[in-house]
């Protein structure tokens, strides 16, 4: 007949007694023991495993993953460094492209600049040129037309004179000269009116007469020499 509250058989029962009083008192308990502490390690362990599956073993997980995103970030942090460092190369090297090209468009402008100014002279030249042999083709027009008023004996023939000893003076490069007439101021009307040109006169001595009576000399205003 079983106990109440009893699982097991009397017959299951009374083997479990009869093996419990085989054994001795000690090693009962200690059997009972090492249930009791199996009982609690594997109690310990399941707790443990359902906290780490409740916390989806994140501890674990950032430490393996930790390494591997700083590297990624390194490597990363390097290509962006090598794309810089190319880019600046790239910049040196334009920069440098564009300074030759500008000492080139000096260099060119400074020889353009020479050349105009070569021109600019040459130009200068040529119309001083230009003028000298036009005033010389004006006084011998004036020289051939007061020696044939000469040579026709005209009432100016002093006049005539002062102004042909002139002209002949002016064709010999002379730009100053004495004029030895009666009549200064009518030589430099007559002359200016043949030559187109323009004469001022003073007064001072005859070459080598230092202190010496004054004479008047017609002196040509529009030389560059002058």
């Amino acid at each position: 007949m079983m106990r109440p509250g009893s699982t097991r058989p009397p017959v299951a029962r009374g083997g479990a007694l009869q093996r419990d009083c085989a054994l001795p008192p000690a090693a009962i308990r200690a059997a009972r023991i090492g249930s009791i502490s199996s009982c609690i390690s594997s109690v310990r362990g399941a707790r443990a495993a359902a906290a780490g599956a409740a916390a989806g073993d994140a501890p674990t997980s950032q430490a393996t993953e930790g390494p591997t995103a700083v590297g990624r970030q390194g490597t990363e942090a390097l290509s962006e460094l090598r794309q810089l460092r190319a880019a600046v190369e790239q910049l040196g090297a334009t920069a440098a492209e564009l300074r030759a090209g500008q000492d080139a468009l000096l260099q060119e402008l400074a020889a353009q600049r020479q050349e105009l100014a070569a021109q600019r002279q040459e130009r200068a030249a040529q119309r001083a040129a230009a003028a000298k042999e036009a005033r010389a083709a004006r006084l011998q027009r004036a020289q051939a037309l007061v020696d044939s008023r000469l040579v026709a004996g005209s009432d100016s023939d002093p006049v005539d004179e002062a102004v042909a000893d002139a002209l002949a003076k002016l064709l010999r490069g002379s730009t100053q000269f004495e004029d030895l007439s009666d009549h200064p101021i009518l030589t430099q009307v007559e002359l200016e009116k043949l030559t187109g040109l323009r004469f001022r006169n003073e007064q001072r001595p005859a070459d080598g007469e230092a202190g010496g009576q004054e004479r008047t000399w017609l002196i040509l205003e529009d030389d560059p020499g002058c």
